[in-house]
């Protein structure tokens, strides 16, 4: 994975060239004007060959919001217009005490309602509270943050790319019924494990030597169907009424969106205390996770 930072001249598709539409492109430019040429083959910056090789996953958009997915959708997406970059991933703004409000209880439950995911880029420095002999311990807030997300049995924390791989995987599934047997395909170049499905009441799903996974049901109504190689097919033995499964969408991303997202988020910045370039010194919102209680 691969987080661009705003002044990194080896940034690629990154200010101006950020977004296709002409007056968008000379918008932004206004705003960060600095040449940036991690895309160019003709810039000593160029690394897009080494990106596109070893490199799977790349930030673009974050915004305010907790689940990164009603933000940004069709996250990881390709762009074919920018080849170098293999998928993008939008995130969340984690920095300071924003971090504490993306993790707060009510989010999570929201989180949780939502069938949601959310990826936070954050600064952890900014949790480390400083003690005596120049020693650090957790900012009490992020831990009391954290051990509310940890105490939820319905959560899957995983790396960032593990997370986006099963994403696109599940998003590149197809399903096929052929009398009684449910055909399901890994198109995908990600094995799936511990693929799971949530049937109706009145559907009974079983495997080919007729154990009835319905009996290993949790509480939360899902299945645990097995494991899914890459390029691989699953058959299952249904009973019921299995008129179609429902497989997440996919979407194309939305650039105006994900834009007014940010937007908002610099304004967010702007408003408690961040000044960009002209700033010295953590913001308010970073600063005063520092102050003694």
């Amino acid at each position: 994975m691969n987080v661009m930072h705003s002044k990194n001249h080896e940034n690629i598709y990154w200010g101006k060239y950020w977004l296709s539409n002409k007056l968008l492109s000379k918008l932004v430019s206004i705003y960060e004007p600095l040449e940036f040429g991690g895309h160019n083959p003709s810039s000593p910056y160029f690394w897009g060959d080494i990106c596109k090789e070893k490199t799977r996953y790349v930030r673009n958009f974050d915004s305010m919001q907790t689940n990164t997915l009603r933000f940004d959708p069709s996250t990881p997406y390709h762009d074919p217009r920018k080849p170098y970059v293999n998928f993008w991933y939008s995130s969340a703004f984690g920095a300071g005490t924003t971090m504490l409000k993306l993790l707060g209880e009510k989010e999570i439950d929201s989180l949780a309602e939502e069938d949601g995911a959310s990826i936070i880029h954050c600064y952890l420095r900014h949790f480390a509270k400083p003690e005596a002999e120049g020693e650090f311990s957790v900012h009490p807030l992020f831990r009391k943050a954290i051990d509310y997300l940890a105490s939820r049995d319905d959560g899957w924390y995983v790396p960032g790319s593990e997370l986006l791989d099963r994403i696109r995987a599940v998003r590149d599934l197809t399903i096929s019924i052929s009398g009684d047997t449910l055909i399901i395909t890994n198109n995908s170049d990600v094995n799936i494990y511990n693929l799971s499905g949530t049937p109706s009441e009145e559907v009974t799903i079983s495997d080919l030597r007729g154990n009835d996974l319905n009996h290993w049901k949790n509480k939360y109504g899902q299945i645990d169907m097995g494991y899914l190689p890459a390029g691989d097919s699953l058959s299952l033995k249904f009973k019921g009424n299995l008129k179609k499964v429902i497989l997440p969408a996919k979407k194309k991303p939305s650039y105006i969106g994900m834009l007014y997202g940010y937007a908002k988020r610099l304004i967010w910045q702007y408003r408690n205390g961040r000044l960009g370039k002209y700033f010295e010194g953590d913001p308010p919102y970073v600063a005063v996770l520092k102050r003694p209680e």
